[in-house]
């Protein structure tokens, strides 16, 4: 397959060509760099294309985000706020809930649902820029990351619980009936 190379914004390129160190003996003494020194990168069209396709994937009505690497002192209200910090408007969240064990104490993910499609790709646009953060009790700043979620809405802890003994309670009629 062919692909097409299509150049980077000139203050991108800057961007990347800043990332790497030029030793300047080198570069002045008229001799070629090593061979290992990384080249800024070009955006293909692969990416174009991949960009597109995550673009289309976000926007078929998935409004639910499972958002990671939460501090376990954060309640629900400090991540909802986080992320309107992040895209600047208030109440972009509809519901939210964060896992946690049977002892109570954050499990550092939670589930969140957005009120549309376009609001919950913006927010996983912003978690992947790290521009949602959150900071804990000891001033350190965490870097919320983002996923859509496969299921539509946000359930109540109890959910999981209801649907087990559900299943559970299934089987042993299933069970019973054959003993029969």
């Amino acid at each position: 397959s062919v692909q097409v190379v299509l150049p980077l914004a000139q203050a991108e390129l800057e961007d990347n060509i800043a990332q790497f160190p030029v030793n300047e003996k080198v570069a002045t003494s008229g001799q070629p760099l090593p061979a290992l020194v990384p080249l800024p990168r070009m955006l293909l069209a692969s990416d174009v294309v991949s960009e597109q396709k995550q673009g289309e994937k976000s926007s078929c009505g998935r409004r639910t985000l499972v958002l990671v690497y939460l501090p376990r002192s954060a309640s629900e209200d400090h991540i909802c706020a986080a992320v309107d910090r992040a895209l600047g408007q208030q109440g972009n969240v509809k519901q939210s809930r964060i896992e946690r064990d049977s002892k109570g104490a954050s499990k550092c993910w939670g589930v969140f649902e957005f009120t549309d499609p376009e609001t919950a790709a913006t927010a996983h646009k912003a978690c992947r820029l790290g521009q949602v953060t959150v900071n804990d009790v000891a001033g350190r700043l965490w870097y919320v990351h983002a996923s859509f979620a496969r299921r539509a809405t946000v359930g109540s802890p109890n959910a999981r619980a209801r649907r087990r003994h559900r299943a559970t309670s299934v089987q042993q009629s299933s069970v019973s009936s054959q003993q029969q």
